[in-house]
């Protein structure tokens, strides 16, 4: 579920920014033509490891620490 919403939202923003960083690749002027680049495919990358190594190392080094701990209920009896 969180991908579904702050996923679309990273991703969206991403894409929109690095879309218009790739337009300075169109440029004439070989400065700009390189921090187009530069920039774009940074952001790709930035985009990338966002969406697949932090949720890995989130779990990594945090673990079930912080999440909610769910109340089971106990059930007497024995089972067969």
């Amino acid at each position: 579920s969180t991908f579904l919403t702050t996923g679309k939202a990273i991703v969206i923003t991403s894409l929109i920014l690095i879309s218009g960083f790739s337009l300075l690749i169109f440029s004439q002027v070989s400065s700009t033509f390189y921090i187009g680049l530069l920039v774009g495919t940074t952001l790709l990358f930035a985009v990338l490891a966002d969406l697949l190594f932090l949720p890995v190392l989130v779990m990594m080094f945090y673990g079930d620490k912080h999440r909610p701990k769910r109340k089971h209920k106990k059930i007497s009896g024995t089972a067969i």
